[in-house]
């Protein structure tokens, strides 16, 4: 928690944007009021801070904003299929190329039966619409309790087998990414992201990068 994955997300969200000319759906309560949302993609976009832009860069960023990135806000149902229904609509009036649910635990679930065969028929239903329109979803989901190394104290890097609810999270996704800050005794932090899973070879490999804003 709180060491940087919306934030990755939305990087990756605005690269695809500008380079391949991506479209987003984006279901996202970690990032309300959307207006927030707006200034942290339109950072990106420009390349500086928000609070420092001039008038007229934020108003060519909403533009852009405006025509590649929808948010699905409903207005009752926070359910998979609910966010899946939108999600098609999207597809068909926008021709949107990826969804963001951001995150599994805002959505609305029912764990009154089992919750790893929940989970499971619940991302059949993503898995389907992705394969059915060729869309690219991008899952963030919590880990449960996080262990501290013995030795260092230091909280360990997360694997998608510790999200919570399932290790359904990684024997069902293509790809896993875990996103983990170091913080040092200075204050200053440095993110590291990891690679945990790749499904098919020729879309990448294994391993772990540092990255820096």
């Amino acid at each position: 928690p709180n060491h940087g994955k919306s934030e990755f997300l939305d990087q990756i969200m605005v690269d695809l944007s500008v380079m391949h000319n991506w479209r987003f759906g984006i279901f996202s309560p970690e990032n309300y009021p959307i207006q927030l949302h707006f200034s942290k993609i339109a950072a990106k976009l420009l390349g500086e801070s928000f609070n420092s832009v001039e008038d007229f860069q934020v108003v060519q960023a909403m533009d852009y904003y405006r025509d590649n990135f929808v948010h699905i806000v409903p207005k009752e149902d926070n359910s998979v299929e609910s966010i899946v229904e939108h999600a098609t609509q999207l597809v068909k009036r926008y021709g949107i190329n990826g969804l963001v649910i951001d995150a599994w635990n805002k959505l609305e679930h029912d764990y009154s039966s089992n919750e790893t065969v929940y989970i499971s028929k619940q991302l059949d239903v993503i898995i389907n619409f992705a394969q059915k329109y060729g869309v690219h979803i991008f899952v963030v989901a919590h880990p449960t309790k996080m262990q501290r190394d013995k030795q260092t104290g230091a909280y360990m890097v997360p694997t998608i087998y510790d999200m919570a609810g399932s290790a359904h999270f990684y024997n069902k996704s293509h790809n896993g990414i875990s996103v983990y800050r170091h913080f040092h005794e200075d204050g200053t932090s440095t993110p590291e992201v990891f690679v945990q899973k790749v499904k098919f070879k020729h879309w990448g490999r294994q391993g772990s990068l540092m990255l820096q804003y």
